[in-house]
């Protein structure tokens, strides 16, 4: 189920960023999968300054997203 999950999120969070381009969606498909590989195999404090990190990176991707499309918000 976990599988499922992120590769429904991942596709699903691609699609939003992307905003029905083929080459921004594959961006997004990247940079998701590249956080998740930053997180993977990270325990206890790393695992917690990783997350910090991904965190800030996809709050701005989000609000930079939001303002050169604030339709967006919608989706």
């Amino acid at each position: 189920m976990t599988i499922d999950a992120w590769a429904s999120a991942k596709q699903g969070f691609a699609g939003l960023l992307g905003q029905g381009k083929p080459e921004r969606h594959e961006i997004a498909v990247q940079r998701l999968e590249r956080s998740r590989q930053e997180l993977a195999g990270r325990t206890g404090a790393e695992l917690e300054r990783a997350r910090v990190e991904q965190e800030a990176a996809w709050r701005l991707r989000l609000s930079d997203l939001l303002e050169d499309d604030p339709t967006a918000e919608a989706e």
